[in-house]
């Protein structure tokens, strides 16, 4: 199954095609400039690498959120648009999930985290094991603090917001803290296409009407109109 992918959840813009759960090729921008910009060049320029079209992919992935409210519509648009002119199923990844992929050969606890800004991160934690990788718990928008509540025994941290917040997480918990080595912590769209794969495969993916974005806060601009 060839799956083409799409991540612009952060300040990355990434895409990549996946045939049968491996990495064919894959692009990640980060110059600053908007997704809107640059998104459809790279997958233009990734499809003719490929040596493919849009009409020999047999399915879309996206990360659906947590992240930048503007780089996840940029990101749903776009894949929305291609699907609904394809009739391609879609899969809806959580970049929480993306984020942990790469890092699964590790067992034990994963500790997957976005900074989101104003004093907060995206996270989630994971465990790590002979039978998979299972969610512990909700992802949630919370303070550093509040994230490392609660958590006990070697964590493995992956994410911007782990780096960010990284001198906190050592002082709440020495050396149970370790950190994903350098490349690691930027969602790849390799694992987008990986994990989209295995969605559409299971019958669970989505059409351009029924899937929606996953932002666990309001935005600025929400919290601006209600006063809050």
């Amino acid at each position: 199954m060839k799956i083409l992918a799409v991540d612009t959840a952060t300040k990355t813009c990434a895409a990549a095609i996946v045939d049968n759960g491996e990495p064919v090729t894959e692009i990640i921008v980060d110059q600053g400039k908007t997704h809107t910009r640059v998104l459809m060049e790279i997958i233009s320029d990734m499809l003719s690498a490929a040596g493919m079209r849009t009409t020999d992919i047999d399915g879309l992935a996206v990360t659906i959120g947590p992240g930048s409210f503007t780089g996840l519509r940029i990101g749903l648009a776009t894949v929305k648009g291609l699907a609904l002119a394809r009739s391609k199923p879609i899969a809806g990844i959580s970049t929480l999930d993306a984020l942990v992929v790469p890092v699964m050969e590790k067992t034990g606890q994963i500790c997957a985290m976005l900074d989101a800004r104003r004093g907060e991160v995206y996270t989630a934690l994971y465990r790590c094991g002979a039978s998979g990788l299972f969610q512990d718990g909700p992802a949630r928008a919370a303070t550093p603090e509040q994230a490392l509540a609660g958590i006990s025994g070697p964590v493995l941290f992956v994410g911007d917001g782990a780096l960010a917040y990284k001198d906190r997480i050592v002082t709440e918990l020495g050396d149970n803290a370790c950190f994903a080595e350098t490349g690691q912590h930027m969602i790849r769209a390799s694992a987008v296409g990986k994990l989209g794969a295995e969605q559409i495969i299971a019958g669970k993916s989505f059409d351009a009407f029924t899937l929606v974005p996953l932002y666990l806060r309001r935005s600025d601009a929400e919290k601006a109109i209600s006063g809050l």
